[in-house]
């Protein structure tokens, strides 16, 4: 493994309380390395990450821009994309929207 993709390994890992899923895939779409909720089916959620991020990169690099983040923010969890050196990076953390929708329903008590 790339010197490179073990320290942003050990990055994550040291944060695994605000993390609830990652992974690292290579760019083949290959899993290099998952915990959490994206561990199970790690094999194809890498090549979706690979996939997305390599459209995303198209279109940065077509604004002359490069290394695009790509957020997807759903009810409960935001998954953060990103392509790092050899590596492309999913990680999983809980929502802000959820957050923000509980501290609002509890106002209204």
């Amino acid at each position: 493994m790339d010197e490179s993709v073990k320290q942003l390994n050990q990055q994550v890992q040291s944060q695994e309380e605000e993390i609830l899923g990652y992974c690292c895939a290579d760019n083949n779409g290959f899993c290099i390395n998952s915990f959490g909720n994206l561990e199970n089916n790690a094999e194809a959620t890498s090549g979706y990450i690979r996939g997305i991020l390599k459209r995303a990169n198209r279109l940065a690099l077509s604004n002359g821009q490069s290394n695009p983040v790509v957020v997807v923010e759903c009810d409960s969890t935001k998954y953060i994309l990103q392509s790092q050196d050899n590596a492309n990076v999913c990680v999983v953390r809980k929502s802000s929207q959820n957050n923000l929708s509980s501290e609002s329903e509890q106002e209204k008590e």
